[in-house]
């Protein structure tokens, strides 16, 4: 178990710092090797996206990490999915490895958006609330 948990770690802290051209858009950030943002952002919309008690927490995972991507890019929304299953498999919560298929889910959504020009919050919460 202990070994799993080392390695998410290394992969969460390897996935938050910006690579090719994302990391030509956010030069700045480039030696940044923790998630901040997304930290920052997640506790920004949390009770946002907790607002609906009747949506499964699936929806809660991709609706975030949609808003992380929007505000933060991929890496830092996917680095705090992953450490959020790490917290709970340390005893915090209940770890459910499908949260970071949800995760994931949110991110394409959150990358299709931008691609599309359109930065709005509900447009990630429409798009997910139609998968979970």
């Amino acid at each position: 178990m202990r070994s799993w948990i080392g390695f998410l770690i290394f992969v969460s802290l390897t996935l938050a710092a910006p690579s090719g051209a994302w990391a030509e858009d956010r030069a700045e950030e480039a030696s940044a090797a923790f998630p901040v943002c997304g930290l920052i952002v997640g506790k920004a919309y949390k009770s946002e996206v907790e607002t609906d008690t009747a949506k499964p927490d699936k929806y809660k995972h991709c609706a975030l990490s949609c808003v992380m991507t929007l505000y933060c890019g991929p890496g830092d929304s996917m680095s705090v999915g992953i450490l959020k299953e790490v917290y709970d498999a340390l005893g915090f919560g209940t770890p459910d490895w499908k949260d970071i298929e949800a995760d994931k889910a949110g991110i394409r959504i959150g990358m299709k958006q931008i691609a599309n020009v359109d930065f709005s919050r509900s447009s990630c919460y429409r798009s997910c609330s139609s998968l979970y």
